[in-house]
């Protein structure tokens, strides 16, 4: 004959029974918030990284000194900035081979054809004028390497100059710019902008490579 637990007996079993069940539930759910943590953490991690890497690609730039940059011999180091009628402007990024990075943007860009690359470059500008300016209108850029002078252009650009409008007196813009060059000798790559609509045909010079 089976004998029957008494009634208490079955209680303090079945509470205990509730009670391993109720603590795998909140270990389950401990190792869900874990998880989520891990993975906040690891987002957050990622912002940052992606933070530092925007500040390594950002400079201060540095003022524009009467006569600077005007040599082509002496051309100005990143982000130091010269002046032209119209604007103080300076090169604050520089990818001397940024075709990956023209094709990325836009499917309809173009490969270039072998021993060629696209320069990328980005450009920071004030308007020093007394009317507003779309840059992209009123600024002319070349790409001089030795002998040879390179203007034709890359395409459609991430950050494009081509969309940033016009620029208010006082008011400034950062945005790329990219022109289509030889590979060759591209490490010597000296970079000429002067203001388009200007009859003084100013040109300042940044180094590229």
């Amino acid at each position: 004959m089976i004998l029957e637990l008494p009634e208490l007996s079955k209680r303090l079993l079945a509470a205990s029974g509730a009670a391993l069940i109720a603590l795998a539930a909140l270990s389950a759910c401990s190792a869900e918030d874990t998880g989520s943590n891990d993975a906040g953490n690891a987002a957050e991690a990622g912002d940052e990284a992606a933070e530092e890497e925007a500040a390594v690609e950002t400079c201060e730039v540095a003022p524009a000194v009467e006569g600077g940059g005007t040599d082509f011999a002496a051309p100005l180091a990143l982000c130091q900035a010269a002046s032209i009628e119209g604007w103080d402007i300076a090169v604050t990024a520089v990818e001397l081979d940024g075709t990956a990075t023209v094709m990325d943007a836009n499917t309809f860009n173009e490969e270039p054809a072998d021993g060629s690359q696209y320069l990328m470059f980005t450009l920071t500008g004030t308007n020093t004028g007394t009317e507003a300016v779309d840059p992209f209108i009123g600024l002319n850029t070349a790409v001089d390497i030795g002998d040879y002078r390179y203007e034709d252009t890359c395409g459609v650009l991430p950050n494009d100059l081509v969309d940033v409008g016009e620029v208010a007196p006082g008011e400034s813009f950062t945005a790329n710019d990219c022109v289509f060059v030889d590979s060759a000798g591209v490490e010597e790559s000296v970079l000429a902008v002067s203001d388009f609509m200007s009859m003084e045909e100013t040109e300042v010079y940044f180094k590229l490579g």
